[in-house]
């Protein structure tokens, strides 16, 4: 099931060119800085999906303790949730064994696709649609990761290339 998120701050994001710093495949991601008031829904949703997970581990493997793998969330001291949404660039299909490629669907404030010249630098006010995909590993434990669909941007913060700075008068030290 696909589900929407309130509009936050996007923090880091990889969202139109992929990542491939730690992955050679390539991964768009985004941290999302949401008010805690907002973010209630999408942890119950999450917290929905683990529980699920644990109850189908412990009807499986009666006995066994249940490891818990990170949450794909963080709740801040100063009220906001920090969410994780990822996506791989490339990889091979599990099922059916073939290559693709993916990217995620960004749309403007009137639901246009963003223009591929343009990208989106953190500071911008966006909000995503994801699939949260519930798993359970030996060495992660049971989980929830948050799988990047699309963006709508609300405020497009973009770069350039002064890099924050402006011109200054030099100042020159006289040493005696």
């Amino acid at each position: 099931m696909i589900y929407t998120t309130n509009f936050g701050e996007a923090l880091y994001p990889y969202l139109t060119m992929p990542d491939y710093k730690f992955d050679p495949q390539g991964k768009y991601h985004v941290k999302l800085k949401v008010k805690s008031d907002d973010a209630q829904t999408d942890i119950r949703i999450i917290n929905e999906v683990i529980a699920k997970k644990v109850a189908d581990f412990t009807k499986e493997n009666t006995g066994k303790g249940i490891r818990r793998a990170d949450l794909p969330y963080e709740v801040t001291d100063d009220g906001f949730v920090i969410f994780h949404f990822k996506m791989k660039a490339s990889g091979i299909n599990s099922k059916t064994k073939q290559p693709f490629e993916q990217k995620p669907k960004i749309f403007d404030h009137n639901l246009d696709l963003l223009p591929e010249d343009k990208s989106i630098w953190g500071g911008s006010i966006i909000r995503i649609t994801y699939e949260p995909f519930g798993y359970s590993g030996a060495a992660t434990g049971i989980g929830c990761s948050l799988r990047l669909k699309s963006v709508q941007i609300k405020k497009l913060v973009e770069g350039s290339q002064n890099h924050g700075f402006t011109k200054v008068e030099p100042e020159v030290a006289t040493i005696f």
